[in-house]
């Protein structure tokens, strides 16, 4: 999960770090740090809903695609599992 609701999430300062509210994010996690969304990204993330990314972000379909419905966001109430 990258953008709770009411977050705003951007691409990316000239580091290629997502934006969380206007903050760089670090992810050490993740495996390829290369990654480079497709165009750039900027979204409000609404009420009840969040915004998500995969660990693994080549080769991927994540919230970035704004094609998707309501931009890529996930229902709260579509959340099977939270991992701590």
């Amino acid at each position: 999960m990258i953008g709770p609701p009411g977050s705003r999430v951007a691409c990316c300062d000239p580091r290629g770090h997502l934006l969380l509210d206007g903050r760089p994010m670090e992810e050490p996690y993740l495996k390829d740090a290369s990654f480079v969304p497709l165009g750039s990204v900027e979204v409000s993330v609404p009420m009840g809903r969040l915004w998500v990314l995969p660990d693994n972000r080549a080769g991927y379909l994540g919230s970035d695609n704004a094609g998707l419905p309501h931009r890529g966001t996930v229902a709260l109430v579509d959340v099977i599992g939270v991992l701590p």
